[in-house]
């Protein structure tokens, strides 16, 4: 593994890169310097050219056109790629139909594949040096490749031409691996831990369970020994249409997940063996926004928004109380021995208590010493059955155990209302 730092030959801004693999030397643009750097393959800097002067005023992308011999570079502001001999000289542009934040040339067939700014779809062309345009060949939309992309913005892709492989990057860095012309193979997500959608806690070990924000859903654990450790990936089991997990509990020894496409309910062991598939659909109304299980009742509590359902395991509805709190919740928790529920929201992890009913008993304001841009969004109570909770950062993947005593409010100061 090589690591360059850019700063040492001048480059502060770099965008992408691509190689020669004639000599092995690598060419990497920079935005705000309009230049493309060419070093060698162990970071030492041989040349340097501006692409200014042709245009290229922010050089986004590039790519080695192996057939021709030269390198081809999208601009963030112009709507085509332009062609630059390997030592910097101006050649021609090819228009196209929109600035492209990713190129990739395929030696086999001569075709540039291209990605554009905002949108969900690869696009072919041929290069025809005799005219002046991008010669449209194909073009693939993001579903095509993995469902979990659909109508997700991309971010860059790469050609494996002798393995028949493209690589793309998707949101949060979720790489996806799929053959050429063929659905996805495998994904990974690269911005794991970096922000959390949901979190639970085994009452009898303490292992805490959280599910990552990214579109994989990989499932996490925190043991007191072992510390934090990748277990599962939930989409590994998604169905024809794109499974985005949000949620998650734990209960007699499952991982109860839901997302926030679907109004399926999947359950797995610790190990990830899906176990069952349940719809939901006709009991719950809504996107679900929570999940928590009451293992001493041996019940499901579905949070959607404004009300919490709860289903058992033959799927007879037992309850559906309305929540009237005008708040954006993230992730909800069960305390089944002092019978309350901890809803947690999105604004600076404030944590809102009802009771079974969904009647408002509380409200508890996280420390101020919390970062000032704090996110809450996953938490759960602690096992330690002290009024304590786990708070999952929405951003940052950074886990807080929190003592809160939270101060009891008459609920007509937040205008509580029961209805049926």
């Amino acid at each position: 593994l090589l690591t360059i730092d850019s700063t040492t030959f001048g480059s502060f801004d770099p965008s992408e890169v691509t190689v020669d693999p004639s000599s092995g030397d690598l060419f990497v643009t920079d935005r705000l310097e309009a230049k493309v750097f060419r070093l060698t393959a162990t970071g030492s800097l041989v040349s340097s050219f501006s692409t200014s002067a042709a245009g290229a005023v922010y050089p986004s992308s590039i790519t080695y056109d192996s057939i021709a011999g030269r390198l081809l570079v999208g601009d963030e502001t112009s709507k085509g790629v332009y062609a630059f001999s390997l030592s910097g000289v101006f050649q021609k542009f090819f228009d196209g139909d929109d600035p492209y934040s990713d190129l990739a040339f395929d030696s086999s067939t001569g075709l540039l594949w291209a990605t554009e700014f905002g949108e969900d779809s690869v696009e072919l062309y041929t290069l025809d040096d005799s005219g002046d345009n991008l010669v449209d060949f194909d073009a693939k939309k993001l579903e095509d490749f993995a469902d979990l992309l659909d109508r997700q913005d991309l971010d860059g892709l790469a050609l494996d031409v002798a393995g028949g492989r493209v690589f793309l990057i998707g949101p949060r860095g979720l790489l996806v691996e799929a053959p050429i012309g063929a659905s996805a193979s495998g994904s990974v997500e690269l911005g794991l831990g970096t922000g959390f959608s949901a979190a639970d806690v085994d009452p009898v070990t303490g292992d805490v369970w959280m599910l990552d924000s990214g579109l994989t859903g990989t499932v996490l654990c925190r043991t007191e020994l072992a510390g934090f450790s990748a277990r599962f990936q939930v989409q590994d089991h998604a169905t024809a249409d794109a499974f985005i997990p949000r949620s998650l509990a734990w209960g007699n020894g499952s991982i109860f997940v839901a997302g926030n496409r679907s109004d399926e309910v999947l359950r797995f062991s610790p190990t990830g063996a899906l176990q069952d598939t349940t719809s939901l659909s006709g009991l719950v109304s809504g996107t679900i926004l929570g999940l928590e299980y009451d293992e001493d009742a041996d019940l499901l509590l579905i949070l959607t928004q404004g009300r919490i359902y709860e289903v058992d395991p033959s799927l007879l509805l037992v309850a559906s109380n309305p929540v009237t709190l005008a708040r954006d919740f993230t992730d909800m928790s069960l305390d089944a021995s002092g019978g309350q529920i901890a809803l947690y929201t999105a604004r600076r992890a404030e944590i809102w208590l009802l009771n079974r009913q969904g009647e408002f008993v509380g409200r508890a304001s996280t420390p101020p010493s919390l970062p000032y841009l704090f996110s809450s969004g996953a938490g759960s109570f602690s096992a330690a059955g002290n009024g304590g909770h786990l708070i999952g950062d929405a951003t940052d993947g950074i886990i807080r155990d929190l003592l809160i005593n939270p101060a009891t409010v008459p609920s007509a100061v937040h205008n509580w209302m029961q209805y049926d």
